[in-house]
């Protein structure tokens, strides 16, 4: 499952999903890791270079399908939140409840049709949102898409969106 911010988002509710969400931006994949799961140096998470990205496959791979998409926008943003599955259920320290395909579903509907056109008032440098969701062959599904707009007089902007289920 995906989420494509372009640009910056409060990543708050992504805690009702996942416990690492992954954040693709710029030359930069982060991963967050609050459980501190992963020791050393790489506690609490992990800058990966795109350089570095041979060396850690495994990780840029879940980008694939979408990685043109992120290379056609110069400040694209792509947020990626892997669900938190049972055995990791029990051992977070967030929500100790899994996280189905379904619930995700679910959730990103609610998100379109609750939130999607106040996250474009509250945040004026968001220009783009595109939900999409990937299954394990890298087929992409849309979800929604949202975008600004200039009014005839340049003077309102306009948010457009397009619902795919």
């Amino acid at each position: 499952m995906f989420i494509i911010l372009f640009t910056r988002i409060k990543l708050n509710p992504v805690s009702q999903i996942t416990d690492n969400p992954h954040i693709l931006s710029g030359d930069y994949l982060l991963i967050l890791d609050p459980h501190h799961f992963i020791s050393g140096e790489f506690a609490g998470g992990v800058r990966l270079s795109l350089d570095e990205s041979r060396l850690f496959a495994d990780h840029f791979a879940a980008y694939s399908a979408v990685m043109p998409l992120i290379q056609a926008e110069s400040e694209a943003t792509a947020i990626r939140l892997p669900l938190r599955l049972p055995g990791l259920a029990t051992k977070s320290e967030i929500k100790k409840t899994p996280t189905t395909v379904e619930n995700m579903r679910h959730m990103l509907r609610d998100f379109v049709n609750k939130n999607l056109t106040q996250t474009f008032l509250s945040f004026t440098s968001i220009e783009h949102i595109e939900i999409l969701e990937v299954d394990g062959t890298g087929s992409i599904k849309a979800i929604a898409k949202a975008w600004k707009s200039e009014g005839a007089e340049n003077t309102d902007r306009r948010i457009n969106v397009e619902i795919h289920y």
